[in-house]
């Protein structure tokens, strides 16, 4: 600064180098600087006094400055974005005449970018239309001469124009020539995924697409969740099976370490499968898969006491290859189920337990493990507006299940979920089966979204946070603006299926 040379040039002034990201200290952190005292530097005024730095620094210099940053990273290829330095600085220096905001040129200080002034002169596709569109055409006709080069771009123009309209076309959830497969087998999970989101189910069962497989190293966690959920029914099936064959039911304090043998075994078995990432992360997780199988057997010994109920059936495979040696309850095909007396479809499903309710002939209910949160789940409301259908499905299929094995008299009382994991703390969600009638009507209207070839995204963008096709619908707020749209839409009567199961009124209804 101090060269009195006319020209400065500051390089490399990217958002990635300068000024940096705030980087706290890891023994005192800046909350806890907070919490001490105010006067206490955090990494922000670290950050501040960088920027006043180099503000000093710009003041020293005489002459002109023209400041830089690198738009692509030379390792990686990866795009790169300006400092906040060099938008703060422009938008400090245009303020100081009236009329930069609209005129920058007449204050002296431009923002400005590379153009060739000739075609020959473009050293990349790029700079070539750059030239293009600035010299020699103008803004306003590059469109038109750019669809011409690229009918590719011109097709995703107009795909994009239709995505949005409030109409429906093959680009917002209209599928042309779909007929529908009355040999599909369906399952719970599968028609959840359609009540989500109909494109969902869409882009999962009718085009098949799936992510490339990537093995994922977590430092932090041994088993995933999948994983961690399989180990733990495993541990419940083997711990209940002889209290089922011996006709009695487990008490915490005579049976807790019997459980604790199954779950060390089962544990040393997943260990050899999935080795942990150090023996820090393995003994936390361990002594949270023990706090599972605790609180599963403490609630689980309760339960059945209060109830009088007793475990009839573990793992009972409707549809699906048995678990083990099977039991004698599973069934190889598919179970047909009759919807609102107007259509059948084939199902499938695995129930966790089957329990005899106590005191009653020929009645039974149904409980299924759940090793999350109980979030999701909401007793006053056990379709959560066609997300969930598990309940009613899986005492339906029980039900056929027995009418084939016993009599025409026996029944199904309910359905509940069992959440014995450290989020749930044994919490236990159970539906008798007259709260579950509204089922029918729902898988109905779902069967109906299929046949009519209508997947149109969902109207809620929660929906879409752990969606593995975020990457292609990419905006979940607009998506979701544009379902509510058609809803609301001339076509609007074309989604009355969908509007039902949503509890949306028709437009002419509001």
């Amino acid at each position: 600064g101090h060269t009195g040379r006319p020209y400065t040039f500051i390089l490399g002034l990217d958002d990635s180098r300068f000024p940096g990201a705030p980087t706290q200290d890891p023994l005192l952190l800046d909350s806890e600087r907070r919490r001490i005292s105010g006067a206490l530097i955090t990494a922000a005024c670290h950050r501040d006094e960088a920027f006043a730095e180099f503000c000093c620094l710009l003041s020293r210099l005489r002459g002109r400055v023209i400041l830089s940053h690198s738009t692509r990273g030379l390792a990686d290829g990866r795009e790169q974005f300006p400092s906040s330095v060099i938008q703060d600085l422009a938008r400090r220096a245009m303020r100081e005449e009236q009329d930069a905001a609209a005129n920058p040129e007449s204050a002296g200080r431009t923002l400005a970018s590379y153009v060739a002034s000739k075609q020959k002169e473009a050293l990349t596709i790029g700079d070539w239309w750059l030239n293009q569109m600035v010299l020699n055409h103008g803004t306003r006709n590059c469109q038109a001469g750019l669809f011409k080069v690229y009918p590719h771009l011109q097709r995703g123009n107009l795909g994009l124009s239709a995505r949005t309209s409030d109409q429906l076309n093959e680009f917002n959830g209209l599928v042309i020539d779909k007929t529908s497969d009355p040999e599909r087998v369906w399952s719970a999970h599968r028609l959840e995924t359609l009540g989500t989101c109909p494109l969902r189910y869409f882009f999962a069962y009718e085009l098949g697409l799936r992510h490339p497989f990537e093995f994922e190293y977590d430092p932090e966690q041994w088993l995933s969740a999948p994983a961690r959920g399989s180990l733990l029914h495993e541990v419940f099936e083997l711990f209940l099976k002889p209290f089922i064959a011996d006709q009695r039911v487990p008490d915490f304090e005579r049976d807790h370490h019997s459980l604790v043998d199954i779950l060390g075994k089962q544990i040393e078995h997943y260990r050899s499968l999935y080795p942990p990432p150090s023996s820090t992360i393995y003994e936390q997780e361990c002594r949270s898969l023990h706090e599972t199988v605790n609180t599963f057997l403490r609630e689980e010994s309760a339960h059945l006491s209060r109830t009088g109920n007793r475990p009839e059936v573990l793992e009972l495979s409707l549809g699906l290859p048995p678990l083990g040696g099977g039991t004698e309850w599973d069934r190889d095909e598919p179970i047909l189920l009759q919807v609102n007396g107007e259509r059948q479809i084939r199902i499938r499903g695995r129930i966790d337990c089957v329990e005899r309710v106590g005191g009653i002939e020929g009645c039974y209910t149904i409980w299924d493990y759940k090793t999350g949160s109980p979030y999701d789940y909401d007793k006053n409301n056990p379709f959560s507006s066609g997300r969930k259908i598990q309940a009613y499905l899986y005492t339906k299929m029980l039900a056929t299940r027995l009418r084939e094995l016993f009599s025409r008299e026996t029944e199904v009382e309910g359905f509940g979920y069992f959440f014995p994991g450290e989020r749930g703390k044994g919490q236990r969600i159970q539906w008798r089966i007259d709260e579950l009638s509204r089922g029918a009507a729902i898988v109905n209207d779902l069967l109906t979204i299929v046949d009519n070839g209508l997947f149109v995204a969902t109207d809620v963008p929660g929906d879409c946070t752990y969606c593995e096709y975020r990457t292609i619908c990419q905006r979940p707020q607009e998506i979701a603006g544009i379902t509510r749209g058609l809803l609301q839409g001339p076509d609007a009567e074309k989604l009355a299926a969908f509007q039902r199961i949503r509890n949306i009124s028709q437009p002419d209804e509001c």
